[in-house]
């Protein structure tokens, strides 16, 4: 299964398929993000929705590209939810070659300690889990 990238302009259709899986991702966020901010900022292109599907939905990935007051840019994992757990190393390689191809030099991904056990060679930061691109 391929992650892919949803246009912003399809985000309107893949929204109700994707809903249920954003809501999950949003319960471990700490209340600071509701289900509209998200939406918007899909719509207006600031970030990027990515999905797997398999005649349903598995998992959904919700990026931006960061860039930092010196210029320095990083391709940002800002949510992620879904099944088939042993895919998501994979997927992250998708968002990675997105990143390098946006001038990005890092990667980083804002989630749950559990992540920090499945991607061992990253550094934690700031609860910022990041890796050199």
């Amino acid at each position: 299964m391929r992650l892919l990238g949803v246009d912003a302009r399809a985000v309107p259709q893949a929204w109700p398929v994707v809903r249920p899986l954003i809501e999950k991702a949003l319960e471990h966020g700490g209340g600071k993000w509701g289900l509209h901010d998200v939406l918007a900022s899909l719509l207006d292109g600031s970030r990027q929705l990515w999905t797997v599907d398999d005649g349903k939905p598995i998992a959904a990935v919700v990026t931006e590209i960061r860039v930092y007051p010196t210029g320095a840019k990083a391709a940002v994992v800002f949510l992620a939810a879904g099944r088939r757990d042993a895919d998501w190393l994979d997927w992250l390689e998708t968002i990675k070659a997105w990143g390098r191809a946006g001038g990005c030099k890092w990667i980083e991904l804002e989630g749950r300690r559990g992540w920090q056990r499945a991607l061992p060679d990253w550094s934690l930061d700031r609860i910022v889990m990041s890796k050199e691109l």
